[in-house]
């Protein structure tokens, strides 16, 4: 034991190691993850134990890059239309509400400068909050950045079980309407879900003419993919001509689909063979000109000769509908012959090959721009303020993330790369904040003030949601399911959101997850680096 606590290499891999094993166990599904390796380097630092002190720092910055370069092609575009409005208008109340209740809090329980940002951090479950405002300390200030760690330290779990708790009971209380809701969600969902049927041509004037020709988008929102001509099945591409028997295979929402009939001919039963010279591939969207429309208005397959059949989104499977827009980043997977497949992938993005190297140049170039920006001093209030490691950084990345390129150089990752760096970032960080706070937390835990935390956490993770979900329900009207996803979005939980969706047996509160997510994570990460500057600059002004 004296071995592993006298080698600082030793004491962070013992303490990653023991922290990602427990992060594994899980009570009714329900498990800590990565965030358990705070709370062994807890224990190692309160044995004595130390790690080296850059790994705090590469800790942030990999962490941050990574959320910032995952968010950026969906961040700016949020701020267009309603929806980007309402999710904005939630994310910004979950912060404001919990930074308010926390600062009161702390003034009414008298606990220690900096305590309140700890516990803001924790009730919410927001480790890039606490990463950003330790990052945002300067040496001899008056804010403790042990005293801000073992705040997070002991408000996490509260936060962490009462977003899982709140998500399993909402629905339970308002069942009736949540029930109902539910329902109607179901029904919209058969309604809205793409179909393929087979259509035989009757109508006579069609014959002779081509896709192009017949201009079936006109009449109606349909994809023809592929014709069975005798015991032939090809591929629809724009040129191909009708002739007197032909069989289209056509995908649509069902009303469009009755549309097609009306003029096309009669539906009829065939097998859908394989297709001989067809592929599929999946690749990133980089075009900005693809985003703008729905996929109905892009007519992809009239136009580039391939159909989108799927849509991965920030680790979701997205079901591509006429209505269905595309963001910068999406992984599509797209069907058609090589030779379309290669050319809509020149105009649209990249093909999966290429995007799962990762190019360590550009990787490398990002980092230490966003490290180097974080450090460039500027002036606020009679005091001289830095971005940080964690601003520079996810401002940086942001950036990257949404533009996609560097001249001609993509910056875009694998997904497989953004994991391991947010991951890897998670648990330097976490350790190292741990076993540096390890030290003085039996001192600082005993007596009231312990008791008081837990207090205050468990207020401003109640206050905190309820006020979230009354603005969803009450003020945007959004239903019960989509409120509750909001909510696991806007205190940044993944695990309530996996509680959610698996007691609901449905993935329809995902998107407004998705959608809250990003702006939340950005606000979080910045509010860290705010609290602590207006602290700073308040103790300066007394």
């Amino acid at each position: 034991m004296e071995m592993i606590l006298g080698n600082e290499v030793l004491v962070l891999l013992a303490v990653i190691f023991t922290g990602c094993s427990l992060g594994l166990v899980r009570i009714r599904g329900i498990g800590m993850g990565n965030t358990a390796c705070l709370f062994t380097g807890l224990v190692a630092g309160a044995m004595g134990a130390s790690v080296p002190q850059i790994i705090e720092q590469i800790g942030i910055l990999f962490f941050v890059y990574s959320i910032g370069l995952s968010m950026g092609p969906r961040f700016f575009h949020l701020f267009k239309g309603r929806t980007g409005l309402n999710m904005i208008i939630l994310s910004v109340s979950t912060v404001v509400v919990g930074v308010l209740i926390s600062a009161v809090g702390s003034l009414i329980f008298e606990l220690p400068e900096g305590a309140f940002i700890g516990a803001f951090a924790g009730s919410l479950t927001s480790t890039p909050t606490l990463a950003s405002a330790l990052d945002a300390l300067i040496g001899g200030s008056s804010i403790s950045p042990e005293k801000m760690s073992i705040a997070y330290t002991v408000t996490y779990p509260l936060g962490f079980l009462l977003i899982v708790l709140f998500v399993q009971y909402i629905p339970r209380i308002y069942n009736k309407k949540f029930q109902s809701e539910m329902e109607l969600e179901k029904n919209r969902h058969i309604q809205n879900d793409f179909q393929t049927k087979s259509f035989l041509l009757a109508n006579k004037n069609f014959i002779g003419k081509n896709l192009k020709g017949m201009a079936v988008h006109r009449f109606c929102h349909v994809n023809v993919t592929r014709i069975k001509r005798g015991n032939e099945m090809i591929y629809a591409s724009p040129d191909t001509v009708f002739e007197d028997g032909d069989i289209a295979i056509v995908v649509g929402l069902p009303e469009e689909l009755s549309k097609f009939e009306s003029f096309f001919g009669g539906r009829c039963e065939v097998g859908l063979e394989p297709l001989s010279g067809m592929d599929v591939k999946d690749i990133v969207l980089a075009n900005t000109r693809l985003t703008r429309s729905a996929l109905r208005d892009l007519r992809i397959p009239s136009a580039y000769g391939v159909t989108v059949t799927r849509i991965r989104r920030s680790g979701t499977n997205i079901t591509p509908h006429g209505n269905t827009m595309l963001e910068m980043g999406d992984e599509i997977r797209i069907f058609g012959s090589a030779e379309n497949i290669k050319r809509f992938a020149e105009i649209a993005g990249s093909e999966r090959k290429k995007l799962d190297e990762t190019n360590i140049v550009i990787l490398s170039l990002g980092m230490f721009a966003g490290l180097a920006l974080g450090h460039v001093p500027f002036e606020m209030g009679g005091m001289t303020f830095r971005l940080g490691t964690a601003g520079g950084s996810l401002l940086v990345a942001l950036l990257l993330g949404h533009f996609g390129k560097i001249g001609r150089w993509s910056v875009r990752l694998p997904i497989a790369t953004r994991i391991f760096l947010r991951e890897f970032g998670l648990v330097f960080f976490l350790s190292s904040v741990g076993v540096s706070s390890g030290s003085k937390l039996i001192g600082a835990m005993m007596g009231a003030d312990l008791i008081l935390l837990i207090l205050l956490g468990a207020v401003v993770a109640v206050v905190t949601m309820v006020v979230s979900y009354f603005i969803a329900v009450k003020v945007l009207s959004m239903p019960i399911v989509d409120s509750l996803g909001a909510v696991c979005g806007a205190m940044t939980s993944t695990p309530a959101l996996g509680v959610l969706i698996n007691q609901i047996d449905d993935d329809s509160p995902t998107f407004a997850y998705a959608s809250v997510y990003p702006i939340a994570t950005i606000l979080l990460t910045v509010s860290g680096q705010l609290l602590v500057w207006f602290s700073l600059i308040l103790a300066s002004s007394s």
